[in-house]
């Protein structure tokens, strides 16, 4: 019961939208190190895709979580 409660806090520390696990899982930001490593200009590229992602994912599947990710 003690490691489900432990796991739970873990969880609660990351979010769908703004904090994706998935980023988080290693310890590292994964979007530090794309702004670290890219140029503004290729950072740019990079979020613009996000958009552009998102934008035909919730056109697609109607997630309104997709459309929260856009606003990110």
């Amino acid at each position: 019961m003690e490691e489900s409660n432990n796991q739970n806090e873990q969880n609660s520390n990351f979010d769908p939208v703004d904090k994706p696990e998935h980023y988080h899982c290693t310890g590292i930001d994964f979007n530090t190190v794309m702004k670290r490593t890219f140029t503004k200009e290729e950072y740019a590229g990079f979020c613009k895709g996000n958009i552009l992602k998102y934008a035909i994912r919730h056109w697609l599947k109607g997630s309104v979580e997709d459309l929260k990710k856009l606003r990110f």
